[in-house]
């Protein structure tokens, strides 16, 4: 069985720091990463001259996917101002790290860190992280979700999520064929909201592409992340697409 993770978010800004930096989407960052967890800053040790990283001596707290470290690399480039890093000894953060060529490792500019006391960033990340690592789902990109073709998006744009109501909710689907989808919900807002949001799952038409797989075998499963979003205004769920 292959799981996908899907988000719709709406209000959670990724661009924190002076050089405009993109963040990866919170479901590439987590799908893709083989460690996530908060710890804090010990030491940032002086640039490698034969590699434009720095390495980081790291005291894991909380782990949300992978196993505990105590150090990784982050890229670092002197002449491009959106390279030149923005860790802080002695600062607790939120990690998203690949590994690659045996060593864990970031980009800060292109992956995905926060820094624990950014509270309008956490609250809900951590909420959602915690309810993912509790899932214990192996999540893979070995397909997509067609948004275009897939009418559940319209309907999910019209729905009025109550203020009342948790920020975010998590639902399993399991698709067996075109007329056979089961939905459980994993972490929901309210019954109300979670009856409607599971009938828009189980009456939509669902089409999904291999990424690297020439067919796609059923059954499949997925998850969808709905937030509800920072704004007070109407609540519109953007789409992340993952691939």
């Amino acid at each position: 069985m292959r799981f996908l993770l899907v988000l719709f978010f709406l209000g959670m800004s990724t661009r924190l720091f002076a050089c405009e930096c993109t963040f990866l989407p919170l479901d590439d960052a987590f799908r893709n990463s083989e460690f996530v967890g908060i710890g804090t800053v010990k030491k940032v040790h002086a640039q490698d001259r034969s590699a434009k990283t720095k390495k980081v001596d790291f005291e894991v707290s909380k782990i949300f996917k992978g196993k505990k470290i105590d150090h990784f690399f982050f890229d670092f480039n002197p002449n491009n101002i959106c390279m030149q890093g923005d860790l802080k000894e002695g600062e607790e953060y939120l990690m998203y790290l690949d590994r690659r060529y045996g060593i864990y490792r970031i980009n800060l500019c292109l992956g995905r860190h926060f820094p624990v006391r950014y509270d309008y960033v956490m609250k809900r990340e951590l909420g959602i992280l915690q309810v993912l690592s509790s899932t214990s789902l192996k999540l893979s990109d070995s397909f997509r979700i067609n948004f275009y073709d897939n009418d559940f998006f319209t309907k999910i744009g019209r729905l009025i999520i109550p203020k009342s109501s948790n920020d975010f909710g998590i639902y399993l689907v399991k698709y067996y064929s075109k007329s056979l989808k089961e939905v459980d919900t994993i972490s929901g807002f309210d019954p109300v909201a979670d009856f409607l949001i599971q009938s828009a799952i189980i009456h939509s038409n669902w089409n999904f592409e291999p990424r690297y797989d020439e067919e796609l075998a059923f059954p499949v499963s997925f998850l969808i992340v709905l937030d509800r979003g920072y704004s007070s205004d109407d609540f519109f769920f953007s789409v992340s697409r993952s691939g």
